[in-house]
């Protein structure tokens, strides 16, 4: 897609508490990147086509999922994309329970983890898809809408929120408890959103009993494979997260 606009749900992933809990572990940078970039990773590998990553913003991935095309192509899109919502969370509570029960390090930055948590911001509308360089970009008022979503007046850090366009085409188990709450931008303008709290709600603890990684074992591997990922990463071998965000 170059120079084209299409119908797209538009999704970021956005790891809470990611500037506070860098900024006050710089004496632990690179290992505090070594974990966030585990997060990030366990939040991708649920991305799944129709789903496709358009890059990653420091703390976040901004993720979109375009019309396929033909008569029941949206709907269709809108479906797989519905399934995916709380898979992302149940993808990020259980690698942050395995980096905290798994971990034999002292440091700040790794006895913080459980300070961090996840939060969808979604919104449905159209895109321009344009090529800069070698990069795909994403542009419009609807990008543009839903990047100024991160910042509102949800009183939380562990949630879902979509607005009323991406309400109207996603349907999960969790929507008939969603909550109605109005965000006002400049230059945007009101926007209607539907938020689906997460707190208390450990989808991991129903059904199958999650993994335990408390053993010798478990915390000697991950803390050697920490260490060596921070090496790797200094000695630029393999790439750490985009810290743009981090003076923000």
């Amino acid at each position: 897609m170059n120079n084209e606009t299409k119908k797209v749900i538009l999704i970021i992933a956005d790891i809470s508490g990611y500037t506070s809990y860098m900024v006050a572990h710089r004496a632990e940078l690179e290992h505090g990147q070594v974990l966030i970039t585990e997060l990030l990773e366990a939040i991708i590998s649920q991305a799944e086509i129709p789903i496709e990553i358009s890059k990653l913003e420091g703390d976040a991935v901004f993720m979109y999922a375009p019309d396929s095309g033909g008569e029941k192509g949206f709907e269709d899109t809108a479906l797989k994309v519905s399934y995916k919502l709380l898979k992302f969370f149940d993808a990020f509570s259980e690698k942050l329970r395995e980096l905290i029960e798994s971990n034999m390090c002292c440091c700040k930055a790794c006895a913080n983890l459980d300070k961090l948590r996840l939060k969808l911001i979604i919104h449905s509308g159209e895109a321009l898809f344009h090529r800069v360089g070698n990069f795909n970009e994403l542009a419009g008022v609807d990008v543009i809408t839903l990047h100024r979503l991160l910042k509102n007046s949800v009183d939380s850090n562990h949630y879902i929120m979509m607005t009323e366009s991406a309400h109207r085409l996603l349907d999960f188990e969790g929507k008939s408890e969603m909550s109605e709450i109005v965000e006002s931008y400049s230059e945007i303008g009101s926007i209607r959103n539907f938020v689906y709290y997460m707190e208390g709600r450990d989808r991991l603890k129903t059904g199958a009993a999650p993994k335990t990684y408390s053993t010798l074992y478990y915390k000697a591997k991950t803390l050697v494979w920490l260490v060596a990922r921070s090496m790797f990463i200094r000695l630029g071998l393999i790439k750490g997260p985009d810290l743009k965000n981090i003076s923000q």
